[in-house]
């Protein structure tokens, strides 16, 4: 092997080592450590950048592209979902609770969610969808019923009562005919007075 490549021409070799360095690099990425590397690269941007940039950063979208492919590609379902939680900010705080229990985001945004990503980014709804497509495989029908709701008491009724402009998100239609279809396969009822129709949510396309 040794001798074969030493036959080569220089500009050969090169053509080795690129190839080579470019397999190393995909087998690192691909790895837990090389994809929570991405992972904390992206954070450390986010929190560099001004409070009031966040929500429009382009590293919504790397993120994003990063938890789709760490849980879709890479199988990694269990820290893409956590991913995901955390831009939405429903992570549980320090005593277990969460935006659902307390009103308080827990995140990467800011607790009342005028700042940063959470609830009240365009893409809010795409990535709680994905969430949802993740948890489905791992859970019971009743909790993944529980889940989907709370789609709705996220993005549509917590953004009218607490939200930065008092409206639910911009894209809530996009995914709300999606995440019913989801809620409806469980035993696990929706909350009384919910509005299926959404109809202070703006009419988007659907995805």
């Amino acid at each position: 092997m040794i001798g074969w490549l030493r036959r080569l021409s220089w500009k050969w070799k090169l053509i080795v080592l690129f190839i080579g360095a470019m397999l190393a690099l995909m087998v690192v990425l691909m790895s837990d450590g090389g994809q929570q590397w991405m992972c904390d690269k992206v954070i450390e941007k986010y929190k560099e950048t001004p409070e009031a940039e966040r929500r429009d950063s382009p590293w919504a979208d790397r993120y994003l592209q990063l938890a789709y492919f760490r849980g879709y590609v890479c199988g990694d379902s269990k820290n893409a979902m956590e991913m995901y939680k955390s831009f939405l900010g429903i992570q549980p705080d320090a005593k277990g609770k969460t935006v659902f229990d307390n009103r308080k985001l827990n995140g990467l945004c800011s607790e009342d969610g005028k700042t940063g990503w959470g609830p009240a980014h365009p893409r809010a709804p795409e990535a709680y969808y994905n969430y949802m497509e993740l948890y489905e495989v791992l859970n019971s029908a009743q909790y993944t019923g529980l889940k989907c709701w709370q789609y709705y008491a996220l993005l549509y009724d917590w953004m009218k009562k607490y939200g930065p402009d008092k409206k639910p998100n911009p894209m809530f239609k996009a995914y709300w005919d999606k995440i019913q279809i989801l809620g409806r396969r469980s035993l696990f009822p929706p909350p009384a007075g919910m509005d299926f129709s959404a109809h202070d949510a703006p009419e988007v396309e659907k995805q």
